[in-house]
């Protein structure tokens, strides 16, 4: 089977099971939403959450960049040295996360008042005692991420996309009976006993999988070259945690709630993210671009590059057109309830429909990054990175006097469109010559039919509206699906008229999986 089409069908897969993980995961937010709304509670919630991401995102992505491309090579050419390098891994992270653990905790009651620089006193307290309780994540989140990485890494995708249910689960389940007593932490508590069980799922899959899971106490040469490589993009994931982080802290501010607002923003604007990105998408093209060049050479990640940009492009076109037209009656009908109040439903709204401009430039962009990955150049992305985190703070501090809670997005959106160009122009000079003009072609005729679909959205759904004014709720609901249904199929056609080749290779694969699939 082809690298493209062992791409596609590994792909199809892990986003087909990571649809159902986001049902839940969105079921959560919308139960969280309502039941504790936008208040400084849940503003100093997720300040706090995003303290221990800090560290376990830029472990998980270093894990995810590096960890597969030295582990093929290795296993490949030392297959008796397996076990012990997966026995160093194991032991060297979880050793690591547990110090940073302690020094977080230790000093957490100096450095979250000043992050919470526009909290009143009463919030900074609350957010310190948030984050001691959060902390502990930094642990098992270190863990989701380690065993995750090793399936992955035998190009196996589909059972660690599902974990996060199990999470989800438990979380909301503590929640809804605990949130009388507790208040806010029990968001906290659920949290991390969710994120506790989603480790002992993993630990079941991999000795189900006869995956080693001992540990060996010394560190392996392998671990080392890990590290090393590591610390570009482990820095540029701190950038990125960071450059969030300056978000909460800029916005916090502006409007009562906001930093809520922002989070459920960013939550409805990454579910394309999300499907592609933690959906497996990035780890599958990681997988085989690295098998690929290992075994035949670069002439075959070129070829499948171009190709992938385009299909992404295609793919989200008719997504980010229907969410951007309509983002206030999406957060309307997925959280204004009970707590949530409609001024929230508003300024979430408003970050929505702005984050949006910036997700087609953002999944290409981590698209074009996994080429240096496997090339194992990982200084380039940590440059990328931090620039990335400079320009979005300079963009922040002069929107922000402009333009409020939408400058904080708009200042995204604009950092992410630049260094999408910058992505493209280093990757052609590493790989070689790409035909960026053939993409440019078509990414034109996507924008034209993305620009037809989102008008079309929008009558249609005012339309509907008028036709179910009735029903509330579910009128709102019928509104948006069918005026998005109906917009689809439009989009569909208008490549179709301006004959978009990727059209073609997508209804093929549909079809031949159709027929597969009826044949079992």
């Amino acid at each position: 089977m082809g690298v493209n089409k062992s791409i596609a069908r590994d792909t199809a897969r892990t986003t087909i099971a990571n649809i159902f993980v986001q049902i839940v995961a969105f079921f959560v937010s919308i139960v969280v939403a309502a039941l504790f709304g936008a208040t400084f509670h849940t503003d100093a919630y997720f300040l706090a959450l995003g303290i221990p991401i800090i560290f376990t995102a830029a472990l998980f992505g270093a894990l995810k960049a590096v960890f597969i491309p030295v582990f093929m090579e290795y296993k490949v050419k030392f297959p008796e040295e397996e076990r012990e390098l997966l026995g160093s891994l194991y032991f060297s992270l979880i050793v690591l996360s547990i110090v940073v653990f302690l020094i977080m905790s230790i000093f957490a009651p100096l450095y979250i008042p000043i992050i919470a620089r526009g909290f009143n006193p009463e919030s900074k307290r609350l957010a310190v005692r948030l984050t001691l309780e959060l902390l502990p994540l930094t642990i098992l989140t270190s863990m989701v991420g380690i065993f995750g990485s090793v399936y992955n890494a035998y190009q196996r995708f589909v059972l660690p996309m599902i974990t996060p249910i199990v999470r989800s689960l438990v979380s909301i389940v503590f929640i809804v009976l605990t949130h009388k007593y507790f208040g806010v932490h029990s968001l906290a508590y659920g949290t991390v006993l969710g994120e506790f069980f989603q480790v002992l799922v993993l630990i079941l899959i991999l000795r189900k999988q006869h995956i080693y899971l001992g540990l060996r106490y010394f560190i392996h040469p392998a671990f080392l070259k890990m590290a090393r490589l590591s610390v570009p993009q482990v820095l540029s994931n701190v950038f990125l945690e960071i450059r969030a982080m300056v978000d909460k802290i800029l916005i916090a501010g502006i409007v009562f709630g906001s930093i809520t607002s922002l989070n459920y923003a960013t939550k409805l604007s990454t579910i394309p993210l999300e499907l592609f990105s933690t959906g497996g998408f990035l780890t599958v093209i990681l997988s085989y671009w690295s098998k690929e060049k290992a075994e035949v050479g670069l002439e075959s990640v070129r070829a499948s590059l171009e190709k992938t940009l385009v299909v992404l492009f295609f793919v989200l076109g008719p997504i980010i057109s229907a969410m951007f037209v309509l983002s206030d009656s999406v957060v309307r009908l997925i959280y204004e309830r009970k707590a949530f109040a409609p001024e929230a439903t508003k300024n979430t709204g408003i970050l929505l429909s702005i984050l949006l401009i910036s997700v087609i430039p953002v999944l290409l962009g981590r698209t074009l990054t996994r080429v240096f990955f496997v090339v194992q150049d990982t200084w380039t992305p940590f440059f990328i990175g931090a620039s990335r985190t400079i320009l979005n703070l300079v963009l922040n501090i002069i929107f922000r006097k402009f333009w409020g809670i939408a400058g904080i997005a708009l200042a995204s959106a604009v950092t992410s469109l630049i260094l999408c160009v910058v992505l493209f122009i280093l990757v052609k000079r590493k790989i070689g010559k790409i035909g960026y003009n053939k993409l440019i072609i078509k990414f034109v005729k996507i924008l034209v039919a993305m620009g037809i679909t989102s008008l079309s959205i929008k009558y249609l759904f005012f339309m509907f509206l008028r036709i179910f004014v009735t029903t509330q709720y579910f009128g709102l609901f019928l509104s948006l699906a069918l005026s998005t249904l109906l917009g689809g199929l439009l989009y569909i056609l208008s490549l179709f008229v301006l004959q978009l080749d990727e059209l073609f290779l997508v209804n093929n694969f549909l079809s031949n999986l159709g027929k597969r699939l009826i044949r079992r």
